[in-house]
């Protein structure tokens, strides 16, 4: 059997998704059992799993666009980092005024990231696919961050667990990409 570069390329490529998932799969499941144990009890440790969730996710764009072609040809990722380091730095500033302004904040954020996730997840659909559950959570991303920015105009202030159960369930739909794709492996490994 002859192997083409282009198929060990992709083969390359789809372990590579694999073990990206797996990771944002890991680091969300931690941070949200940090959110709703520590987190609920330690403002300090509530600010700071505030700040590093969107500085995690513009280092795992950035990371993952240049273990994929680069950030020139993952123009939705790229547009991501720069999202996530300025809502890093908009959350550090509406920790000073409110939570309501934190959440507002992740509102925004999850608008435009599960935006930049779907154009992602569409893109990357033809070269690997298995992209449907990284379409769900981009689709379902923007949804919640309206969500989000209609809790942040309530009176009763939110807290850490609002942010963590929307991480959960992208840990969720990271985790399903990644088992989607080990599935997809073994099936073409078995042909």
């Amino acid at each position: 059997m002859t192997v083409h570069s282009g198929d060990l390329s992709r083969a390359s490529q789809a372990q590579w998704l694999k073990l990206y998932y797996f990771a944002r799969t890991a680091f969300s499941a931690v941070w949200v059992a940090a959110a709703f144990t520590v987190g609920q009890h330690s403002w300090v440790i509530a600010a700071a799993l505030l700040v590093a969730y969107p500085a995690w996710d513009a280092l795992a764009n950035f990371v993952d666009a240049s273990r994929s072609g680069g950030l020139g040809q993952n123009r939705t990722q790229t547009i991501n980092v720069v999202v996530s380091v300025a809502t890093t730095l908009a959350v550090v500033l509406a920790l000073k005024m409110s939570m309501n302004w934190v959440l507002g904040v992740f509102g925004v954020w999850a608008i435009l990231s599960g935006l930049l996730q779907l154009g992602t997840a569409i893109r990357r659909w033809k070269s690997n696919g298995a992209q449907w559950a990284m379409i769900l959570s981009g689709g379902q991303s923007a949804l919640a961050g309206t969500f989000f920015i209609v809790q942040a105009r309530m009176p009763m202030p939110p807290s850490i667990t609002n942010v963590a159960g929307y991480a959960a369930v992208g840990a969720f739909y990271f985790l399903v990409s990644a088992v989607w794709l080990s599935v997809s492996q073994s099936r073409r490994k078995a042909l």
